[in-house]
């Protein structure tokens, strides 16, 4: 019952986009085509 192939990289994914949603709407800014600032979250992510 539920994705086996579901993992490390889909779990990284759902955080970042999760603290980009967060980000824009706490400080009203988007950051998502910011390729350095989505990387840097990645990492501390």
């Amino acid at each position: 019952a539920g994705d086996t192939h579901l993992g490390g990289e889909d779990f990284d994914n759902r955080m970042v986009n999760h603290f980009i949603q967060e980000f824009k709407r706490k400080q009203k800014k988007d950051i998502s085509d910011n390729k350095r600032a989505v990387r840097r979250l990645r990492t501390a992510c």
